[in-house]
């Protein structure tokens, strides 16, 4: 008689639906992972062609060329202060608007404007002379550090230093002010030196008729 022949155990052969639903999960996880390598390759494609903001003193990548009313060229980066300023003034709308100088600076704990800075101002004279409605009132301001009156003071003389540029460019005495408030109006905490950096900023505050 022939020996009885054993079952063979499920524990000892593959398990086919098992191993068709792990193919099926890999093939998922490789096709879900080559689609988000494509997005963030895409992604990053459009965020290197995009202007950014770099802060106060800093730049906007990308330089632009706008004429201006009476068919003057002017070249400017692209998502700084004159970018904004010029799409604001030459949209028609009335009313006040303020922008921050993004590319101006001072010697350390002084009113004295760093050459660099003349670029910007000779941009934004020119454009306040092609819009000779605008009105504008340079604003100082500083961080909290070191004796108030000496901060509203120090502000005060950077915003004349910027209004006298701007008037010195071309842009007619009557049509620009200037104010200094001090830590007043904080934009971000002056517990760290980097919300510091930032409380220590000029504004152009448009006014458009």
């Amino acid at each position: 008689m022939a020996p009885p022949v054993m079952p063979v155990s499920e524990t000892t052969g593959p398990n086919v639906p098992a191993l068709i639903l792990i193919s099926v999960l890999g093939l998922g996880g490789l096709l879900w992972w080559g689609v988000r390598q494509y997005h963030e390759h895409a992604q990053a494609s459009i965020d290197r062609g995009m202007s950014t903001l770099a802060g106060t003193t800093g730049t906007a990548s990308g330089i632009v060329t706008r004429t201006l009313p009476g068919d003057v060229s002017l070249s400017f980066a692209r998502g700084g202060l004159e970018d904004g300023l010029l799409s604001y003034l030459s949209s028609g709308a009335k009313g006040a608007a303020a922008f921050e100088f993004d590319r101006i600076g001072f010697e350390s704990g002084s009113a004295s404007l760093t050459p660099e800075s003349r670029e910007q101002l000779r941009n934004v004279a020119a454009i306040l002379v092609a819009y000779p409605s605008a009105f504008v009132m340079v604003e100082g301001y500083t961080d909290n550090v070191g004796d108030e009156g000496r901060n509203v003071a120090l502000s005060r003389a950077r915003a004349v230093s910027v209004a006298h540029e701007l008037m010195d460019a071309g842009v007619a005495s009557n049509r620009v002010g200037a104010e200094g408030f001090g830590s007043r109006k904080p934009i971000a905490s002056n517990a760290t030196s980097a919300g510091r950096e930032q409380n220590r900023r000029v504004m152009l505050d448009v006014n458009a008729r």
